[in-house]
């Protein structure tokens, strides 16, 4: 009897152990993450914001479908200046962006996701150490720096 209860609390520790290490293991990818939060970040003549909106849009024959993201910009705080305004956005209805596309590979994971444009465009978005997020634009125009900020913070801005 002894050596069955030695054996029970063995391979309930076991078990234990192995579904910890499978929790800590799933972390959400860096969609998800990112889906519908906002990031700045300053430069010279004021702070660009950009709002993750990266809905999904279901999958076809060719891969899954997302929505993009929109890029606002403050100028300072010139008062001759126009407020914070829409700049430009990536959008799915101009590029398509999907998982897949042109090329054949899907990146996907809780650091970086990459979507192609039907033309021929690829963005890969990546999350460093420091929570900051960068956009690789066509494999080298990098625009990074990004941090997070609340959602309530931007709506105070008026930017939508």
């Amino acid at each position: 009897m002894r050596k069955s209860l030695i054996l029970l609390l063995l391979i309930s520790l076991f078990f234990s152990c192995e579904v910890e290490n499978e929790n800590r293991l799933i972390e959400p990818n860096l969609i998800e993450l990112l889906r519908g939060k906002v990031f700045h970040k300053d430069i010279p003549d004021g702070t660009i914001y950009i709002h993750f909106d990266l809905s999904y849009l279901g999958a076809n024959s060719i891969n899954e479908q997302y929505e993009g993201w929109k890029y606002y910009k403050k100028q300072n705080d010139d008062p001759n200046e126009q407020g914070c305004f829409l700049d430009y956005s990536i959008s799915s209805l101009a590029y398509g962006l999907y998982l897949k596309w042109d090329s054949d590979t899907i990146i996907n994971n809780p650091l970086q996701f990459k979507l192609d444009g039907i033309y021929g465009q690829t963005w890969i978005v990546t999350k460093d150490d420091a929570d900051m997020i960068g956009i690789d634009y066509n494999y080298g125009d990098i625009d990074n720096g990004y941090t997070e900020m609340s959602l309530e913070d931007f709506m105070d801005l008026d930017c939508m």
